[in-house]
């Protein structure tokens, strides 16, 4: 939505964008999805529902040109497609291949799950700002679903380190606090900032959280915290191991298991710890190097996720295989 300043009624009003080719940088103007809201003879008012890209979540204002503008729509809508298609495999994966079965995967789950709902949610209503009510509501999911996905990663860190200090525990009773962590913390975050400022939950731009009195900072905020808790957690874990290795070496496929899932979590912290670290630079400082780091990141992260923790993992690759060593199509690929 946005408003425009008139100096003459001579001509008509239009709504428009420009519109560019494929493969190309030229275009032409289009109204299509655009429509005039209001006009008299000083303002026009303009509602396209066209969608955005992940960058306008961090910016508190225009420093992206439309040519600009135009190729991280571009990049958003085809990672978004990308990330949806890689994080419904990984659910797949996780909730049904029943010899992978253990708390990670648990936990992979469940992560994978809050980041397919945000970005689901991102794909069909992050421009939906006609309604304020509405829009507002689209926000506080957003806010909640990639809050709980970072709760889910906390957790990963946790669970590591009680392996690592060989913490005895029942896992029902750390199964369902794992969920009351992971789901009500993010709720309470919400329902905290809302009671606090709800009228800072969706923008004239889009359904996300105002950049106005760093409100953003209540998702940024936690989001910090957790990164800052996971690291201080690896670090505490990495020593350990090392020190346990560099010793009598009793356990070696222990250790191993450790070290494996000490990868699979630094590198979930890295994809989601270094995009919106590139959120947070946008915000400080928006630039249009900063707005293509953090789309780019964003909008592939469930791919990067897949290949993580799914692909690259010699477990998972061994059920895919028993999964299509009998599907005539696919024996070819997989001998």
């Amino acid at each position: 939505k946005m408003s425009l300043f008139q100096t003459t009624d001579k001509y008509r009003s239009q709504c428009a964008f420009w519109n560019y080719l494929p493969d190309t940088m030229n275009g032409s103007w289009s109204s299509e999805g655009c429509e005039l809201t209001y006009s008299n003879e000083t303002h026009t008012s303009c509602r396209c529902n066209h969608l955005t890209h992940f960058a306008i979540l961090m910016s508190s204002g225009s420093s992206i040109g439309i040519k600009d503008y135009n190729i991280l729509t571009r990049i958003t809508q085809l990672g978004i497609i990308i990330s949806l298609i890689c994080l419904a495999i990984c659910i797949f994966t996780f909730w049904f291949f029943s010899e992978i079965q253990s708390t990670r995967t648990t936990i992979h789950k469940n992560l994978c799950c809050s980041l397919f709902l945000a970005e689901l949610v991102f794909l069909v209503g992050i421009n939906t700002n006609t309604n304020k009510l509405f829009c507002s509501i689209i926000a506080g999911l957003l806010h909640y679903f990639f809050l709980a996905a970072f709760a889910w990663m906390c957790i990963e860190g946790i669970h590591l380190y009680l392996i690592v200090v060989g913490v005895i525990y029942n896992k029902g009773f750390l199964h369902k606090n794992f969920y009351i962590f992971g789901y009500l913390s993010p709720a309470v975050v919400v329902g905290f900032s809302a009671s606090l400022g709800y009228r800072y939950y969706g923008t004239t731009k889009v359904c996300w959280l105002s950049t106005e009195n760093n409100f953003i900072w209540s998702f940024i905020g936690p989001a910090c915290l957790i990164i800052l808790v996971n690291l201080l957690a690896f670090g505490v874990i990495i020593y350990k191991v090392f020190r346990h290795t560099a010793g009598l070496k009793p356990e070696v496929s222990c250790c191993e298991n450790i070290r494996s899932c000490a990868r699979g979590a630094l590198a979930l912290l890295f994809l989601l710890g270094t995009t919106w670290i590139f959120g947070v630079l946008h915000v400080v400082h928006a630039s249009v190097v900063t707005a293509y780091l953090f789309t780019v990141s964003n909008a592939f992260q469930g791919m990067f996720i897949f290949l993580f923790l799914c692909v690259l993992s010699r477990k998972i690759q061994e059920e895919y295989y028993r999964l299509f060593k009998n599907v005539p199509c696919c024996f070819g690929c997989l001998r």
